[in-house]
């Protein structure tokens, strides 16, 4: 397997002839053009990752990075989303119906308390598991099979 050294720079070089499909030989060559590289830095680069394992770790751990980054920006956003259904829901039941001007203390006050009672409301419905939505945002387009609310 291993043939004539060669001594370059500071690094003895042990050449190896491997064989490689010819699409894969092809894909090398494409690769190695686009990033002006040899086959040599390529292959060894790339042998020396999947020899020490790293590879595979390296490339799992830079995706879970992102995940992570991803789920972060996910949960800010579904934040901002439920206060604006919140604040929402609390200026709705404030507001609507139109009540007279000279009843605004005592309609905002009903509103509030309107609001306290949506909050038990979801909150008994979200412990329940039951859901308004369900034949929206289910997979199984039948909505006879969603779970009664």
């Amino acid at each position: 397997m291993t043939g004539r050294s060669e001594e370059r720079g500071r690094r003895a070089r042990e050449r190896i002839q491997p064989y490689l499909s010819k699409e894969l030989a092809e894909r090398l060559e494409r690769y190695c053009i686009a990033h002006n590289l040899t086959e040599s830095a390529v292959v060894e680069r790339a042998l020396a990752k999947h020899l020490d394992g790293l590879g595979d770790f390296e490339v799992l751990q830079t995706r879970l990075k992102n995940l992570n980054r991803t789920m972060g920006r996910i949960d800010q956003t579904l934040e901002y989303q439920l206060e604006a259904f919140a604040y929402f829901v609390e200026l709705w039941l404030i507001y609507m119906p139109d009540l007279p001007a000279e009843n605004a203390a005592h309609n905002r006050t009903r509103g509030e308390l309107r609001f306290d009672r949506f909050l038990r409301e979801l909150q008994a419905r979200l412990e329940r598991g039951g859901r308004k939505l369900a034949p929206a945002i289910d997979d199984d387009p039948d909505p006879r099979k969603a779970e009664p609310t």
